[in-house]
């Protein structure tokens, strides 16, 4: 049984996501991180765009980059985003599940253009 502690490898594509969009730490990042490690999870690149399109938008409410965790749970988005305006809440959660479903049509088209 190895000793070694798990380190998290997100992709290029989502590492500069975070730092574009200055991601703060996640849940269970070691205290003193900066930035969103990949540690809670990530997400596949073709979802890139759609991230940028959520946060886009989500700071257009005042969110200011605060997230639990982002990954892909039985193939759809989850976006767990922390200090959101609680007068705007409803409004960025309905955000959120566009988000879930915009990847979810990402997900079957890159299915279909597989399975041949």
């Amino acid at each position: 049984m190895s000793n070694s502690i798990y380190q998290p490898t997100p992709t290029e594509s989502f590492s500069r996501w975070v730092l574009r969009w200055n991601i703060g730490p996640g849940m269970n990042d070691p205290q003193g991180t900066t930035h969103y490690s990949g540690w809670d999870g990530d997400v596949p690149d073709e979802w890139i765009p759609t991230l940028n399109w959520l946060c886009r938008r989500l700071r257009k409410l005042g969110w200011a980059g605060g997230l639990d965790q982002v990954k892909v749970k039985f193939g759809t988005l989850r976006f767990y985003a922390t200090g959101l305006p609680s007068k705007k809440r409803i409004l960025a959660e309905r955000l959120i599940y566009q988000a879930m479903l915009r990847c979810s049509r990402v997900k079957l088209k890159h299915l279909k253009e597989n399975s041949d």
